[in-house]
């Protein structure tokens, strides 16, 4: 593996690298996968940069290694879990005084999450009906867009498999990893600003800008 780093303006270095770069690429290509929410081929990248001398991931939790290679003990904890929004979560349930506060805490984030989903169903089929007369409503093909980068669905399918997730950090609008076919759908207390923010998200960012 041959690695050169190049500026802004695509001037790459002058020296001849013996293993430096190489080793700073791995190690930046690393340090970037711990923070990106896609499954699909990061053991690859682990492999790469294992096999180039490179690092390897250091921020797998105990659990997580046990589990891929079948040996020891598997005992997660509320400490394993990276998102804040989860933790907090968790901790709600754990400290619960009765099953009725249990029954409660449990109930409210269920059903946040089912609301969301079904009005993510009710937006797709509104848009499905729609005679797309108004600007301001997306197409079906501008959520694939947003979505996944493509118009249409490719006749081998999508790869890797589409996912939907949902935001837990405040944010009104969706995002979209279209390297992963990651759509993460944020969470409104009603429909009505759901499909606005929905559209506008989608309708504002597809195609890198060119559409």
């Amino acid at each position: 593996m041959l690695v050169k780093f190049t500026d802004d303006s695509g001037n790459t270095e002058h020296a001849i690298g013996a293993g430096g770069p190489k080793r700073e690429f791995l190690q930046l290509l690393i340090h970037d996968l711990q923070y990106r929410r896609i499954s699909e081929g990061k053991g690859r990248v682990i492999a790469v940069s294992l096999i180039h001398g490179g690092p390897g991931p250091q921020f797998l939790s105990r659990n997580l290694v046990n589990y891929i290679v079948g040996t020891g003990e598997i005992s997660p904890s509320i400490e394993d879990a990276s998102d804040p929004d989860i933790y907090k979560m968790l901790q709600k349930i754990k400290m619960a005084s009765s099953l009725n506060i249990l029954s409660d805490t449990i109930g409210e984030n269920g059903t946040m999450l089912l609301r969301t989903a079904a009005y993510c169903a009710d937006h797709l089929l509104d848009i499905e009906a729609s005679d797309k007369t108004s600007t301001c409503d997306p197409s079906l093909e501008d959520i694939l867009m947003f979505a996944t980068g493509l118009r249409a669905l490719p006749p081998l399918g999508l790869q890797p498999r589409p996912t939907i997730c949902f935001r837990h950090d405040g944010s009104l609008l969706p995002v979209a990893n279209t390297c992963g076919n990651i759509l993460t759908l944020p969470i409104h207390k009603t429909y009505d600003n759901f499909r606005f923010c929905v559209s506008f998200g989608s309708l504002n960012s597809p195609g890198l800008g060119q559409y």
